[in-house]
C-alpha cells in the first residue's frame, strides 16, 4: 500500500514538471537586439574587397580574425582586435546616387537564427554618389545564422 502511494505521488509529481517545464516563456520575436560600432578611424587600416554595387546591403557575418583579414587592409599597423570567442562582426556596405545625410539602424532578431539589419539612410542635397560601410559588434551569434539587410533610401 505505501509503494503504491509513493508511486501516485511520483507520478504526480512528474507531471506536475513536465506541465511547469512546457509553461517556460518562449522567446519572443522579433526582438530588438543591441550592437556598437567598429570604426576603423584613426588606424592606418581601411575596408577592402567590399560590394558597394549592392544597393540594398549583403551582410557579412564574420567570427574569426583570419575572416576580417580579407576585408581589411593596413598600410602600418595592425586593425583593433576584436574577442571573436565573445563577439560577431557584421559588415554590410552600398551606394547610394545622392549625398547621405544621415542614417538610422537598427538590428532585430526574428528566430533563432534569423536577423534583420534596418537601416534607414536619408540624403541630402546634392548629385554626389556616395558610398557607406556599416561595422556592428554583436554578441556572438552562431555561423548557421543569416542576417539580411533592409535599406529604405528616403529622399529629402
Amino acid at each position: 500500500m505505501k509503494k503504491r502511494q509513493t508511486l501516485k505521488i511520483a507520478v504526480v509529481l512528474l507531471l506536475l514538471a513536465g506541465t511547469l517545464a512546457s509553461c517556460e516563456e518562449k522567446e519572443k520575436y522579433p526582438t530588438e537586439i543591441s550592437f556598437t560600432e567598429y570604426s576603423l578611424t584613426g588606424t592606418s587600416c581601411q575596408w577592402t574587397n567590399l560590394n558597394y554595387d549592392d544597393r540594398d546591403g549583403n551582410v557579412k557575418v564574420i567570427n574569426s580574425n583570419k575572416e576580417l583579414e580579407n576585408f581589411i587592409a593596413c598600410s602600418d599597423g595592425e586593425f583593433p582586435k576584436i574577442d571573436f570567442s565573445t563577439y560577431t562582426l557584421l559588415l554590410v556596405s552600398g551606394t547610394t546616387y545622392q549625398n547621405i545625410e544621415t542614417m538610422n539602424l537598427s538590428l532585430e532578431q526574428h528566430s533563432a537564427n534569423k536577423y534583420q539589419l534596418n537601416v534607414e539612410i536619408r540624403l541630402g542635397e546634392g548629385d554626389m554618389m556616395d558610398t557607406w560601410t556599416l561595422a556592428l559588434l554583436v554578441k556572438k551569434i552562431g555561423r548557421n545564422s543569416r542576417v539580411s539587410a533592409n535599406v529604405e533610401i528616403i529622399q529629402n
